[in-house]
């Protein structure tokens, strides 16, 4: 496996392990749940497999997740679709966490982050 694609497998698998135990799902439950077997799942976690789109897919049906959340490190999304998503996302915040949020993008901006 090339360098790039083992550290994409080795990302989406830690992710896909923390948002499974963060839901406090087995191994087996989320098999179920996807139609894939506990080892497949097992293997995807760990990084040795690379994930295809149909399992892809039903990993975050089952997860309650889209595509982009698992993905997002390793995608560049354009300033103009960025700004059209910031503004949805924010719209599910509370308002605490909206004034955080806005607190921070002052804060980037003011040290060039």
């Amino acid at each position: 496996m090339n360098s790039k694609k083992n550290i994409i497998s080795k990302n989406i698998g830690k992710k896909i392990y923390e948002l499974r135990t963060n839901k406090k799902y087995s191994r087996e439950f989320l098999a179920e749940k996807t139609n894939l077997s506990p080892n497949y799942i097992y293997e995807i976690e760990n990084g040795n497999y690379t994930i295809g789109c149909i399992p892809l897919i039903n990993l975050c049906n089952a997860l309650e997740i889209t595509p982009t959340q698992l993905l997002l490190d390793f995608i560049d999304i354009p300033k103009k679709e960025l700004e059209e998503i910031l503004p949805l996302e924010l719209s599910d915040l509370c308002e605490r966490d909206s004034k955080i949020i806005l607190e921070l993008i002052k804060l980037m901006k003011k040290n060039k982050i």
